[in-house]
């Protein structure tokens, strides 16, 4: 499936996820996306160079004023809609896991935080926001760098393209990012699974899968932490 661009600022390039009928416009020039036809605009910039932006940039620019999340991958704006309540409480209630987790443990030199800017990577102008983070310092500003990330963790909506989740998880990786986990939902916008990653020579290797309904340990993170995933979304 190709991709297609759109100017909405002189010099900006976005590159758009979710189905094309969801994205309106105020501003800018006419909307551009080449599709074959298809109702899900995705984007891969593997085959393209780094696009314009850089993270001074992006940290710099005003977030979208309709919910809608922009990161920075590879140079270039990606912009996915608004998420969905049961997106928003799926993340919220593993936000306050993990937190009750740091609580109950004593880990004061962590903090979990829900939706922040992570300057992935300057070079390869990759800039994400993931849906729940650990950072293992008390951050004063609007982003965290990359060494602080202790635990990142998206959760995955049916939208979510392969590309996206294959080069976000990559550039976690490459960050060095220690404990990755990715959160599915499925249709109904339940959680179906919980799999939990362990960064072991540069890769994502698999500690974990939790599916709801059953209390599960985790130890991919940087303490134990135990529930059942049903909870994250019922």
């Amino acid at each position: 499936m190709e991709w297609g661009e759109r100017s909405v600022l002189p010099g900006a390039h976005y590159l758009f996820a979710g189905p094309a009928s969801e994205w309106v416009w105020d501003t800018g020039p006419e909307l551009i996306l080449d599709s074959g036809g298809a109702s899900t605009v995705t984007a891969t910039v593997l085959e393209h160079p780094l696009g314009p932006h850089t993270v001074e940039e992006w940290l710099a620019t005003d977030r979208p004023e309709d919910g809608s999340s922009l990161e920075l991958i590879w140079g270039y704006w990606y912009v996915s809609p608004a998420p969905s309540y049961r997106h928003q409480r799926a993340a919220h209630r593993l936000g306050r896991v993990i937190e009750d987790a740091l609580v109950a443990a004593g880990r004061t030199d962590l903090h979990m935080f829900s939706a922040t800017a992570v300057e992935i990577s300057t070079p390869w102008r990759t800039g994400l926001i993931p849906d729940v983070v650990v950072v293992d310092i008390d951050p004063d500003g609007v982003s965290v760098a990359r060494e602080h990330l202790v635990l990142a963790a998206e959760v995955w909506s049916p939208g979510n393209s392969r590309s996206e989740r294959e080069t976000k998880i990559g550039a976690y990786a490459e960050a060095g990012v220690p404990y990755f986990w990715s959160i599915e939902l499925d249709h109904d916008r339940r959680v179906s699974a919980l799999v939990a990653y362990r960064l072991i020579r540069g890769r994502y290797v698999e500690q974990t899968v939790a599916t709801p309904g059953s209390t599960v340990t985790i130890t991919a993170a940087p303490i134990a932490i135990t529930f059942d995933p049903a909870y994250l979304t019922a």
